[in-house]
Order: C-alpha cells, then structure tokens, then sequence
C-alpha cells in the first residue's frame, strides 16, 4: 500500500507537511492520530511514526520522526494520513518511543527496555475524519507484543480497531481496541473473517483458503490459535504447487563466514534478501528456523525443501510427506532417511539436476538421527551421487563449521555461498474442502484430476484433460499425444486415457509428458528408489513408482506410436536417448521384446538420439538374453545400458560390475 502523508505541525513537532491536502467542497477522508506520552520528557529521545499494511509494518522505514515533546502537556504531535487508493482502504500505524536510550536502538522483533511501541490498525471511512489517540506509556517499556497487537498498561491486546468508534468528537482511544465485523476476508487487515468478526488465520495455507488470489508475501498469522505463542508474521508461497507454504527454515549465507544459527522459538523467519552473495546472518527476521516445539505448533504434511550454491548450477527442490521426517522435525528424535523413498517425496520444477533426494545412490542414503533442534540443519540427508555426480550433502553449519546444499564442502565457512530454505504446509488434496486452488473438493490445481462433470478452471484439472464450460468433460483419448493434439498447450501430469477406445482393454491413468520435444509422451514403465524392473509391479505407471504398463496395453500404444525415449527421472537433457520416428525399436518393443537385441550389435546406433545416443551406451558385443517385458535393454559384454530383470534387476547407464547399489531412478516412454 502507498499512501500519501499530510504532517500536520503541532506546536511541538519538529515534522514539516510533505504533502498537503487539496482544497475541496466534499468532506475529507483522513485519519489523525494524537500521539502523546506519560513518559517524562527530559527523557524523551525521540518518536517515529511507520505507515502501511498491517503485515509489513514491522520493516518499514518511519514516515515521521520527531524529538519533540511538550514537558507540559506530554503532546508529541500529530499526523494526517490520507488514502492512496480506494476511500475505505485498510491501514496500520505503528509508533516507536525510545526515552533513555538512542532511538536507533529500538529495532524489531525485540525492542528492548527504554522502547515503546503501540499499534492500530483500522479502515478509513469515506467523507470523514477519524481520530486515533495513541498514548505511548511507560508502562509499555520493553513489553514485546506480536505484529498484531500493541500495548496497553503493560499488557498486550489486539491492534484492530473499529473505526467508526473513531468518528467521536474525542477519537478512538484505548476502550475502543477490539475486533472488527466482516462480512468476507476482503473485510480484514488480516485478510480472514471467521464469525463475522476479523480474525487471525493459522497459517499461509487457511490464508489462501479464505481468498484464493491472495499473493506470495508476508501476512501476520496466530500458528496456535488460542494457544500460548503469540501471533507472528510469516513469509507465504502462494504459488508453487497451488501455494499455501510457510517458511519455516531460511538462511542466506556467505561463503567464507560460519556464523550461528538462530532457533527461533516464538517467531518464524521472513524472506529478506534473496540473491546468492547476501548474507543474512545479522538480520534478526531474516535468519533462522523453527524450533521443535513451534514445529509441533504448526498444522503441515508436507515439507518442501529448497537449497543452491554459487559452487554449481544443480538446484535441490522437492517435497516430501514421509511421516518419519514430519516425525523428526517436530521433536528431534528419528531421521529423515524415509526422505529418499519415492513414494513420499517427489522433485520440483525448480529442481535442475540435483542429487538430493531421489538420485543419490540406494546403497548410501544416509542422515543423522536424534538432533534435536538442528534436525533440519545438521545433515538430515546425504550419500553419494547415482548420477556420476558428486557427494550430496543438505547441510546448514553441518559439525559446526561447513555449508552444504547438494555438494560436499569441508572447509570452514564454506568455498560457495548457499541458500536454504524449508516450507510447510497441511496436505492440500485430502481435507474434504474445496481449498488451495483446486478446482472441485480434492480434485484440480496441484491435487489429481477430477472425474467428468466435476468442476475445472483449466484441462488439467481433469483426468480426461478436457475442461468444457467448467466442467470436466467425459470424453477419453487414446494416448498423450491425441490428447496434447487435441488440447494444446495441456500441462504434464496424469490423465486417464483408453487407448482402444470402445474396445476391450479398459482406461487407465497414465502420466504424459506434454513438454519433451514437443510432448506428447506417455509413460510405459518406471523404476524407482534403488528397484529394478524384476520388481515392478504391472498396473498404471506414476513417475517414482516402479512399474509397467500389462502387455496388452503396451502393444496397443506401441502400435499407434513411432517413438520410444529412456531417461533418468527429471534428467531428460543429460541422461536420456530416443529413437528416431519409425525405426525398429518402438516396433520391438511393441512385441514384447527388447529395444535392441540380437548376437551383437546393436543394428543401428543411428536409430538413436539424445545424449547418451552413442556406441559407450549402446552397443553390446554378445548375444543379449531373451528378455520379456518389462526388460527393456541388456548392453551384453559392455558397460552400457541395463534396464533388465536378470541377475537380480539393474536399472542404469552403465553396467559398473553388476553394482545394484548404482541403480538410477529411470523412465520408459512411447510417442
């Protein structure tokens, strides 16, 4: 919010107008607040004055600054406040008295003795004049209240005031502070109405609930309701994955520095500076993560974790619902290696390249037990690369001295800056509600597709990948390239699709990739946490699952398909072939057999392309066995590719000596 300020000179303020209010024949819409204190003023050493949404305000810099005090009266001044933008808007005022101490040393969250500060937060009302009164007492000296409340008498309430108890001749003074009505959550400087009265919500999550176009920001939020812990500004993710996250871990570090870190037990950190190279260990809002105890507080069954280095460009950002790891971070006892199981955790878009937590290798995924408060910051998960990468390591001071986010780094203070961050959120596809952005109850947005004629705002919302009049239509296609042709521009994700249309094999879930090489992909098979295909389980293929689509249904989209691709999960760019349009391996493949077979060979390195489309990959030099579905390819008497069920199942690049350990999280597609 901006708002334009009218300082009115008092016969003590040494403030000077900055903006004068235009003459006009209609009554003006303007706030006045009094401000004076019981504090004697010889030991004034000055008053500020900040300005702005009620959420925000405890980083804005003062609109006003005064040393005055008339030792007569207590009166420090006044000021007019008029709107920026729509006559009723909303507005918060915060004022900070410092007596006994320089001013400057009254900085947020602590204040400390000799500071006081009072709040209120109130709408203005179109064609009137409201007066706010604010006393700053001394009775207020170092009393910390929460970013929604202010002090009264040595004791904190609510900040919110009803303003139209302000149009009295005398103002609103401290008997008017209580809770506005609210017909919506429009209504509220705190953005939640609940029983007509504004309120607090408990989190980023129920924010995003009450009013769905809600931005990312900062928002003050009670994580316990009526509970003990005071109420708190928090930083929300509105966006990714459907929005709702609140930061619970954040530190921006310099490389070179080892720094402490911040428990934070009352208050949870804030977004500040953002870029690689910042250093936000000084800051007091800024730096920190949540102790067990607040962890406990919070409503989440999720945590998204996000870390990068000025060492390297690979990015980590997943998110996981181990119940073992939400165990570990609210009390400090268990680990977080169920992290590493792809049936709680998946990548994000942000991700690029990373090892943690899906790529490192299975038989080295590791992290430390019973930490305590550092259960998110003292290596809660590492192990060596499966990806020909380095050593991955996710830690914050890790033994005192070493910075990590995907990398293995053991100097003191770290060679690379790093960023960390962990979010929380309640699990937004399993409440019962409508809520988080999706578009029927359970259904949409970021949770699964909604069954025909439920609601959708866009075709992914629906299994059948097609949004008609807001509601998802019936109609099936017969793989994800008729329905990409059909819908263009349809995001990756999970449709039902029936590939025989009336025919005999039912419709299934399938995952398509809408943006690979112009998409269109739909996946026949999955490996994941270590397995092998000797272990897949035959049904619908998810990415992070292992499993393979039933033998029918493989030679029904083989046969309307020119194209197979093999990656390593989320690494199509680097790790990955494809065959060419009509050569022999998608017709292979659709009888059951494998990609390349033969004596030797394979008959075509040409049939490939893609990074790893070369003879070191892809030529075997004897006879290959007779792999059955879901064998896919066997690189016999080389160190190339084995997607196989023989010897135990391997599930990699390279053959590396039969190491099982090395299996690689890897992905079959048709087109």
């Amino acid at each position: 919010m901006t708002l334009r300020l009218a300082l009115r000179a008092s016969l003590t303020a040494a403030v000077v107008a900055s903006i004068g209010l235009a003459a006009s024949c209609r009554a003006p819409t303007q706030i006045v607040v009094e401000l004076r204190t019981d504090v004697p003023c010889a030991d004034v050493r000055g008053t500020s004055l900040a300005v702005g949404p009620l959420a925000a305000l405890e980083d804005r810099e003062p609109v006003a600054r005064t040393a005055a005090c008339d030792a007569g009266s207590g009166r420090i001044g006044s000021l007019v406040i008029v709107p920026s933008g729509g006559p009723d808007e909303a507005v918060a005022i915060k004022t900070v008295l410092a007596f006994g101490r320089d001013p400057s040393e009254c900085r947020p969250p602590d204040y400390g003795p000799g500071c006081v500060v009072a709040r209120r937060a109130l709408r203005f009302i179109p064609g009137q004049t409201l007066t706010v009164p604010l006393l700053l007492s001394a009775s207020c000296s170092g009393v910390v209240c929460g970013p929604t409340q202010t002090c009264v008498g040595g004791s904190c309430t609510g900040a919110a005031v009803d303003p139209d108890t302000c149009a009295r001749a005398d103002g609103c003074d401290e008997s008017s502070l209580g809770t506005p009505s609210c017909t919506t959550a429009n209504d509220c400087e705190s953005h939640f109405c609940a029983d007509g009265k504004c309120a607090l919500a408990r989190d980023c999550a129920e924010l995003l609930t009450a009013t769905p176009t809600l931005p990312s920001g900062k928002y003050v939020v009670d994580v316990d309701g009526p509970g003990a812990l005071p109420p708190m500004r928090v930083e929300c993710d509105m966006a990714t994955e459907g929005g709702g996250w609140t930061l619970v871990l954040n530190y921006l570090h310099k490389g070179g520095t080892n720094p402490e870190l911040a428990v934070r037990t009352t208050s949870l950190p804030v977004l500040g500076a953002t870029s690689l190279g910042g250093d936000e260990s000084a800051s007091g809002t800024s730096w920190g993560h949540a102790s067990n105890g607040l962890m406990t507080a919070l409503r989440f069954d999720e945590m998204r974790w996000f870390a990068r280095s000025s060492g390297h460009t690979r990015v980590v950002d997943f998110v996981t619902r181990s119940p073992a790891a939400l165990a570990y971070a609210r009390t400090g006892r268990g680990t977080m290696v169920e992290v590493f199981d792809p049936r709680f955790t998946r990548g994000l878009a942000g991700r690029v390249d990373a090892a943690l937590p899906l790529h490192v290798a299975p038989g080295d995924r590791q992290g430390f037990a019973d930490q305590g408060e550092r259960a998110l910051t003292e290596y809660p998960v590492f192990g060596d690369s499966a990806i020909e990468g380095p050593r991955a390591h996710w830690g914050i001071k890790g033994r005192g001295s070493r910075w990590e986010a995907d990398n293995f780094d053991n100097i003191v203070g770290g060679r690379s800056d790093t960023q960390h961050q962990i979010w929380v959120r309640p699990a937004p596809c399993a409440d019962g509600v409508k809520d988080l952005g999706e578009s029927d109850v359970d259904c949409g947005g970021a949770c699964a597709g909604c069954d025909a004629a439920k609601a959708c705002v866009k075709d992914s919302d629906c299994k059948s990948g097609a949004c008609d009049a807001s509601r998802c239509a019936a109609t099936l296609q017969t793989s994800c390239k008729t329905l990409l042709a059909a819908r263009p521009g349809i995001a990756s994700g999970v449709y039902t699709i029936d590939v025989d249309g009336p025919g005999a094999l039912a419709p299934f879930d399938a995952y398509c990739d809408m943006s690979f090489r112009e998409g269109g992909w739909t996946m026949v098979l999955s490996t994941a946490n270590g397995d092998g295909p000797n272990v897949s389980a035959q049904g619908a293929v998810l990415p992070r699952t292992t499993s393979h689509v039933p033998p029918a249904v493989l030679t029904a989209l083989a046969a309307i398909s020119s194209q197979a691709h093999l990656r390593t999960h989320a690494t199509a760019a680097t790790r990955s072939i494809t065959s060419k349009p009509g050569s022999p391996p998608i017709t292979r493949l659709g009888a059951l057999g494998m990609l390349e077979s033969g004596p030797s060979g394979p008959a075509n390195v040409n049939d490939w392309t893609g990074p790893f489309a070369d003879a070191p990959h892809l030529t075997f030099t004897c006879a290959t066995s007779a792999g059955a579905w879901p064998s896919v390819y066997q690189a016999c008497g080389t160190n190339g590719i084995h997607l196989w069920t023989g010897q135990g199942g391997h599930s990699r690049w390279r053959w590396s000596g039969g190491n099982r350990t090395l299996n690689e999280p890897m992905e079959l597609f048709v087109r």
